[in-house]
């Protein structure tokens, strides 16, 4: 049996996406804007939870506004970071 001569070794990672337009609840995601990129899927996911948070807290500190986490949530996400350079520019967004 031979051994093996070379690793394999798999590059990527994760970034943290977010939402500009509040009123479109899944835009296309040419149009996300990336705030970070992380090593894993748990490390972003944990980054889009404090993000959110956040988020949250700002909008609490207005003047008639909730302290809901749900909606700051949704207007981040997690993406591979492949996928994001695979992803066609959309013209019009």
């Amino acid at each position: 049996m031979r051994r093996g001569r070379g690793a394999v070794i798999l590059l990527g990672g994760w970034a943290l996406l977010f939402n500009p337009t509040p009123n479109l609840p899944d835009p296309p995601l040419p149009t996300w804007k990336k705030i970070r990129e992380y090593d894993t899927a748990w490390l972003c996911e944990e980054g889009r939870r404090k993000e959110a948070n956040d988020l949250a807290q700002e909008a609490a500190e207005k003047p008639g506004q909730s302290s809901t986490v749900l909606g700051p949530l949704l207007r981040y996400r997690c993406e591979r970071s492949e996928r994001l350079n695979a992803a066609p520019s959309r013209k019009g967004y």
